[in-house]
């Protein structure tokens, strides 16, 4: 699994827009399984700690948890048990900031928290023991049932940012999966364009060279050579 570093100019803007719309529970979503979603919260997690804050990583995918290797290496597992002790100490001493996971919860309590009630009751405990916590929710048009539903998710946060991956989802299905979304009444509040596979400026221009090689063959390999050894050409945007 690919890791975006929470220094990123794109991830400080995103998470500066978090913060400026005072959204305190973030659900991140998909239409489908690898879009980047899991990548997108650990780097959000990430940039939130640099600032200071307490965060909790809410992972209901229960047939693909997130992986911890992309969290940081201080992250401490909670417990559904632990969220709620959190959540009524009013001490002080606490940790001032770090990420904590809540695992996926085992299959057997997934029916309980598709209530619409019970997925309440949990944003507004984790909102009182943490500063931001984030939603890894599965894909909207998964059709898997032994998970709670992103769109439920996205109902009980404060903003949903939609993860794109360009290079393969098509137009309509992300239009499927924000129509879902709208059906729940619940407005992204951002799209994140996912462009890891997407060729860079060099590989577009080789491509096109190849089409004059009938012509000028000399020219066009000189010119690959060229654009392969821009350092601006091939830079990661």
């Amino acid at each position: 699994m690919s890791v975006i570093k929470s220094e990123f100019t794109e991830i400080d803007r995103v998470y500066s827009k978090l913060r400026a719309a005072e959204a305190k529970c973030v659900a991140v979503c998909a239409a489908n399984t690898g879009e980047g979603v899991s990548t997108i919260v650990a780097a959000l997690a990430q940039r939130a700690v640099r600032a200071g804050r307490r965060v909790l990583v809410v992972d209901l995918a229960s047939h693909a948890p997130v992986q911890q290797s992309i969290l940081p290496d201080e992250t401490i597992n909670l417990g559904w048990s632990g969220l709620v002790n959190l959540a009524q100490d009013q001490g002080e001493g606490r940790q001032p900031s770090g990420v904590w996971l809540l695992p996926a919860p085992p299959v057997s309590d997934v029916p309980r928290l598709r209530d619409p009630a019970a997925l309440a009751i949990v944003a507004k405990l984790a909102r009182r023991a943490f500063d931001l916590v984030i939603f890894d929710c599965v894909p909207l048009l998964s059709t898997n049932t032994n998970n709670v539903p992103a769109e439920s998710l996205a109902s009980v946060a404060d903003a949903t940012l939609f993860v794109v991956h360009a290079a393969n989802t098509p137009g309509h299905v992300v239009s499927a999966a924000v129509e879902i979304l709208e059906r729940r009444n619940v407005t992204p509040f951002g799209a994140i364009l996912n462009d890891r596979d997407n060729p860079n400026l060099a590989a577009e221009l080789i491509r096109e060279t190849h089409r004059f090689d009938r012509i000028v063959p000399g020219l066009m390999r000189r010119l690959r050579k060229t654009f392969q050894g821009s350092s601006f050409l091939n830079a990661e945007v």
